[in-house]
């Protein structure tokens, strides 16, 4: 195998991306100018994945996680040392070993790890888990096995044929065929309509992780029985089979197929193989969860789609009342208004979002509260906004719940990249330009709002010193979604600016004085 340049982003999983990128962080943040065997271990026990499932069941756990303000994107492989550039080797060498389909997950980063590490695999050893072990778990994680097939049923010529079991074969063969075909059609919409490369990446992990199921049924076996002409089902239509509404609408019925499909496949392996059985039981249920997420992920792109002009708005230091503020930028063009505000006490908070929530809600905008969960769920807000040194996302949304919305405010294009994965539905990019509100050593400026515009990440508003002369840079630059402030709250007249805003991140050409 030819030695990598570049790591190919398709052949890891997240898990294992995450792992790599973490090992290059711990790396420059100690200093070092290349990555050692040693971060990367510290990565594979702070990140999620398999790998430190393991770890953690051998009794091993990391002291003292290290966090990161900045994960970088994954480095070149010019910069791992020897010793962890022939692990990652290693661990593609084992995942092309058992299946072209299978991808480098952080289970393969820890053999690879163990197996270019002597001293290492001897401490694994020590704890319970030698590498012969990781390898073992990895054999059975893809279906393949190292012992000989042991035949239930010795036959000879008394043995009658079984009826059976083509017919069970022919179910599970066509169900199948209609998960993987069903899960493609999820993953292309999650990929080109959604732009969600979690999503994206999760479909495609698990049309991999079912090719280990298929491949202990038989190819040829399953080729034989099926009966394309004699299939009475070819010709069983009903009338919504042959349209969609939307989309979405596609994509929503394509993972029920999924579901419904593994169930019956699991239910007829059965009787052929009781550990395709188990194998297809353990995806059906991460299926589940793939549509509890998509449905989510749409129910977000519906109430976002046309929220355009972002609003932050607190309760002091305005010229006018913050409640006539807010029914003018709302009458002028504003979807959604954050209340911001670190100077009001609790029980002000609460009131200015109680009030907040019945402008909003009568204007159908949308309502956020700024770092305060608690806040969000007393106003019945719409959701939280929290910025990278507050409250986490995932500790957030434990606070408001799966139906309301958590924002994250980002400043560069790792963070909106990474923002997915911690689970935020909206993210605020900037500073754009200097602003009164806020101040900021660096400005990353127009640079970071193009590069925002062309990655994957969740819906996008450019913050920091937007106002109605230099927004048409904003849309220039690719986003057409953008916060302010002062813009409108310090305005002579905040409806006018809010409508002039308004009409240049939709395109309208003249927009109403």
């Amino acid at each position: 195998m030819p030695p990598m340049r570049h790591f190919d982003s398709d052949r890891f999983s997240a898990a294992a991306t995450r792992v790599i990128r973490r090992a290059w962080g711990l790396a420059r943040l100690r200093g070092l100018e290349s990555v050692p065997s040693g971060s990367f271990w510290d990565a594979l026990l702070q990140e999620d994945g398999v790998a430190r499932e393991w770890l953690e069941q051998s009794g091993l756990r990391h002291p003292d996680p290290i966090r990161l303000d900045h994960v970088p994107a994954l480095p070149p492989v010019r910069m791992l040392d020897e010793g962890p550039r022939a692990a990652v080797a290693e661990a593609e060498r084992l995942a092309r070993e058992l299946g072209r389909h299978t991808i480098v997950g952080s289970e393969h980063l820890l053999y690879g790890l163990l197996a270019t590490d002597a001293e290492r695999a001897a401490e694994m050893a020590a704890a319970g888990l030698p590498l012969d072990e990781v390898k073992r778990r990895l054999l059975a994680e893809s279906g393949f096995t190292t012992e000989p097939v042991k035949a239930d049923v010795v036959l000879d010529d008394s043995t009658p044929a079984a009826d059976d079991g083509p017919v069970a074969l022919r179910i599970v063969d066509a169900s199948l065929n209609r998960v993987a075909e069903g899960l493609r059609a999820v993953e292309d919409f999650t990929r080109f309509g959604l732009n969600d490369g979690r999503l994206s990446e999760d479909c495609k992990r698990l049309r991999h992780d079912l090719v280990p199921a298929q491949r202990r049924l038989s190819l040829e076996d399953r080729a034989t029985v099926r009966d394309v002409p004699g299939d009475v089902g070819t010709d069983i239509t009903v009338p919504t089979e042959r349209t969609r509404g939307t989309p979405a609408d596609t994509a929503l019925a394509n993972v029920r197929r999924v579901c419904e499909s593994l169930r019956s496949a699991e239910e007829y392996a059965k009787t052929q193989d009781g550990e395709v059985a188990s194998m297809l039981e353990a995806i059906r249920y991460r299926a589940y969860d793939l549509e509890r997420r998509l449905v989510r992920r749409l129910e977000t792109h519906r109430r976002l789609e046309d929220v355009r002009l972002y609003l932050l708005l607190g309760v002091h230091d305005l010229p006018l009342s913050y409640d006539r503020i807010a029914e003018a930028a709302l009458s002028g063009g504003v979807d959604a208004i954050q209340l911001r505000d670190k100077q009001a006490g609790d029980r002000e908070l609460l009131d200015a979002a109680v009030r907040l929530r019945d402008l909003t809600r009568r204007s159908n905008a949308l309502l956020f509260v700024n770092d305060r969960p608690d806040i969000a769920v007393m106003a019945d807000a719409d959701g939280v906004h929290v910025g990278q040194d507050d409250l986490p996302v995932g500790a957030a949304r434990k606070v408001v719940g799966s139906r309301r919305l958590v924002g994250l405010s980002t400043h560069s294009v790792e963070q909106a990249v990474e923002a997915a994965s911690l689970g935020a539905d909206l993210i605020g990019v900037g500073p754009t330009f200097p602003s009164e509100t806020k101040s900021f050593e660096t400005f990353p400026g127009l640079d970071l709002v193009h590069a925002v515009a062309e990655s994957p990440t969740p819906p996008a508003f450019a913050i920091g010193g937007v106002t109605p002369e230099n927004v048409s840079r904003v849309v220039d630059a690719g986003l057409r979604r953008v916060a302010v402030s002062r813009a409108v709250t310090h305005a002579d007249v905040p409806e006018k600016a809010a409508r002039m805003l308004a009409a240049a991140v939709r395109g309208d050409a003249s927009p109403e004085q």
